[in-house]
């Protein structure tokens, strides 16, 4: 019921969404599964698999990249704020 009244509000944060290439036909077509209206700063990496598989070797390396990627990139963000 709770749920059913919530209102995500704005976040305007880095948000790395990682998602599976392999999905069924026909679902969730929107890259950013509609969060793209409330986070600004959402980027959409898609990793080989499905929702299950992309844990598993070889499929796991391609998320570990797109982590290590991500955090390199924030690190540099953060560096360049640094006065």
């Amino acid at each position: 019921m709770a749920n059913a009244n919530y209102v995500p509000s704005r976040y305007e944060g880095n948000v790395l969404l990682i998602r599976a290439k392999d999905r069924p036909s026909g679902t969730l077509c929107d890259p950013a599964f509609g969060w793209q209206h409330i986070i600004p700063n959402l980027s959409v990496v898609e990793v080989p698999g499905n929702h299950t598989d992309i844990f598993i070797e070889p499929n796991v390396q391609s998320m570990a990249s797109a982590f290590s990627a991500a955090l390199h990139t924030s690190a540099k963000k953060e560096l360049a704020l640094v006065p």
